[in-house]
């Protein structure tokens, strides 16, 4: 309160930082939020996979034949950039250390794109013009997938509380993960971002796969 020493919750955030430098980290192995089985990435480039784990632990990732490795780090991270892949799939990913092993599958390279914005591209698939059509066609493509990220809470005219506010702070408003088109997984997703990746399959003759980020807020 008098601007220059911390509160109980800061005091907690310094002790938590320092103590991740004294005593080492020891967590559970775990892949980024953002990756998964169904997911693409982008083809024709590196691409870089992550996690946390363990300080120390080396990890080993299996892809196409090929094997790479890494350790994590003194802040319980680590990465480990990927070949470039040309347009296909399905693969199968797996990661590992001596104790945990995780695997994720019908992993595709192709094109990916991240949908943002607001009101407008909120504006689910459900409430637009031809929606059934729409919707009852979602899986006429298996190379189009989805990663919807879920607003903790709407942005309306409404006072969080403290637990949602607490959460917002802590960078914890988004969640999600990919998925393949279907009634279910397009019916709430961005109308825009679904129309343009059905386009952009359409053109591509459904030869290349399509990974489309809903990333709106409104």
């Amino acid at each position: 309160d008098d601007y220059l020493h911390p509160n109980a919750k800061g005091a907690k955030i310094i002790a938590q930082n320092v103590h991740r430098y004294l005593v080492p980290i020891q967590q559970s192995l775990c892949i980024d939020k953002t990756l998964g089985s169904h997911m693409v990435l982008q083809r024709n480039r590196l691409n870089t996979l992550k996690g946390k784990g363990t300080v120390g632990e080396k990890v080993i990732i299996e892809f196409n034949q090929q094997q790479y490795s890494t350790s994590v780090d003194t802040l319980g991270d680590w990465s480990v950039q990927i070949a470039s892949q040309a347009a296909g799939g399905p693969y199968t990913i797996q990661v590992y250390t001596d104790d945990e092993r995780i695997e994720f599958s019908d992993v595709w390279f192709g094109d990916v794109f991240l949908a943002s914005g607001q009101s407008n591209m909120a504006f689910p698939v459900k409430s637009s013009k031809g929606a059934d059509s729409l919707i009852n066609r979602a899986n006429y493509s298996n190379k189009i997938r989805l990663f919807r990220n879920k607003n903790l809470v709407a942005t309306n005219n409404v006072s969080w509380d403290a637990a949602t506010l607490e959460k917002v702070n802590d960078l914890e408003f988004f969640e999600g993960q990919w998925e393949l088109a279907s009634a279910q997984s397009i019916a709430d997703f961005s109308a825009v971002a679904y129309s343009f990746a059905k386009e952009l399959a359409k053109a591509f003759k459904d030869e290349i796969p399509i990974g489309i980020i809903d990333m709106s807020v409104g």
